[in-house]
This record gives C-alpha cells, sequence and structure tokens, in this order.
C-alpha cells in the first residue's frame, strides 16, 4: 500500500508531492543541527527534543535512502525477468 502510494506521488504533477519526503528530512535534521548548535553554545537545551529529532532522522533516513534503494533493486530484477522471458521467447 505504501510503494502505490509514493508511485501516484512520482506520477503527481505536483511539485510538493514529490519533494515532501526530501523536504521532510532537511527539517528534522535542521531542526537537529539547530538545537546541536544551542548546546554547543551552552544554550539550554532539552535534550529529550535532540534524542527525539535523532531518532525521527534515523527513521526518515532509513525509510528514504533504504526505499530508494529497494525500488532499485526491484526494478533490476523485473528488468532481468523480462530480458530472461524475450530471450526464451526468441528461441
Amino acid at each position: 500500500e505504501l510503494t502505490k502510494r509514493q508511485q501516484a506521488d512520482m506520477m503527481s504533477d505536483s511539485w510538493l508531492s514529490k519533494n515532501i519526503r526530501p523536504m521532510t528530512l532537511l527539517f528534522i535534521l535542521g531542526g537537529y543541527f539547530i538545537f546541536a548548535m544551542m548546546s554547543a553554545f551552552d544554550l539550554d537545551t532539552n535534550k529529550a527534543y535532540v534524542e527525539l529529532l535523532g531518532q525521527w532522522g534515523m527513521l526518515i533516513m532509513s525509510f528514504y535512502f533504504g526505499g530508494r534503494t529497494l525500488e532499485k533493486i526491484m526494478d533490476m530484477k523485473a528488468k532481468e525477468k523480462v530480458t530472461e522471458a524475450e530471450i526464451k521467447s526468441d528461441k
């Protein structure tokens, strides 16, 4: 179900629907960076927020990059099957 939604997003003409995942990742990493800089300058930061943003960042990066890698692998496998079927049909 999730990949169908992603495919529909990529087929859309909307700029936002195609770029929402990278924008979310940038927002989370930006927030994490701001808290890190506040901490570096000894400003009072709530460590729970820093940990939460770090966990969200890891989750989003894992989903975004892992999902993209998985999509590419599945596309390569599908192309291999098509090529094998074409070779068999030519014989």
